[in-house]
């Protein structure tokens, strides 16, 4: 079929020609779903239009990180890329067609929320979150080209698990159900600090400095340079949640305002 060509390796324009029409796919879905969800974060609480805009979009993100995370870590766990097999990441053999297609996922909900970001008003963290999606778009599109698909499966876990709490935490302030917040913000540092603090950096870095053409190649550079930055506004976003938690602690269980807006 035309769809299995275009997820034959070699095929980078037509991959990107289905990233695009994901894109698109994903912002009529989002129209379609906001209305509902809206709806729903109003009758469950949400007091104005910007928290329930705020639910509504998170309702969408959820989805595709629990998507992703399950994808993910069901490769990764099968191939047991962070214990005995660590050095098949840098495997010469043809990757399914299946995690092609999930790619051309991922970089269609990644270039959606970039768009998003740029069209919407800005917020407080613009530029960290303008050049985290930037970063991770960058990422996709290099990975896909050179064939490190496998290193970048690891990457969109380790994001995507940890992202699954954080849109619980958005959800739950925007309809203010502070002890829902409370409850999914303690699994959010946990899995953030794990997954983004120490896998990144201690299995996936190393990893990638470890690729057989090593740090000489451009690719190779430039995408371990870029999981560098994710890795310091990975730091940077925790230091804020830590600071969040000791508003709660100060405030003895009162949520705080949400740091990332």
């Amino acid at each position: 079929t035309v769809w299995s060509e275009y997820l034959d390796e070699g095929h980078l324009m037509e991959q990107a020609a289905v990233s695009v029409a994901i894109c698109f796919a994903l912002h009529t879905m989002r129209s379609v779903i906001n209305p509902g969800s809206k709806a729903i974060a109003i009758s469950l609480g949400a007091k104005g239009e910007v928290a329930a805009d705020k639910f509504a979009m998170q309702t969408i993100n959820l989805m595709f990180h629990c998507f992703s995370a399950v994808f993910t870590m069901s490769v990764v766990r099968e191939a047991d890329w962070l214990g005995d097999n660590a050095a098949d990441i840098w495997s010469e053999e043809t990757v399914p067609r299946s995690w092609i297609a999930f790619y051309c996922v991922a970089f269609g909900y990644h270039l959606q929320r970039l768009l998003g970001l740029l069209v919407k008003p800005r917020k407080k963290d613009f530029v960290e979150m303008l050049l985290h999606h930037i970063v991770t778009a960058v990422l996709i599109t290099i990975s896909l080209w050179m064939g490190y698909i496998r290193i970048g499966l690891m990457v969109l876990m380790v994001h995507d698990v940890s992202d699954i709490p954080g849109c619980v935490c958005k959800m739950t302030t925007a309809i203010e159900a502070d002890k829902l917040t409370i409850c999914a913000f303690i699994p959010l540092l946990i899995l953030w600090g794990y997954e983004r603090l120490w896998i990144l950096p201690a299995h996936i870095i190393v990893a990638a400095t470890r690729q057989p053409a090593g740090l000489q190649a451009p690719s190779v550079a430039v995408c371990t340079g870029s999981l560098c930055i994710l890795f310091l506004l990975n730091a940077y976003w925790y230091s804020l949640f830590l600071k969040m938690l000791k508003r709660v602690v100060v405030s003895k269980g009162t949520v705080a305002k949400d740091i990332q807006g």
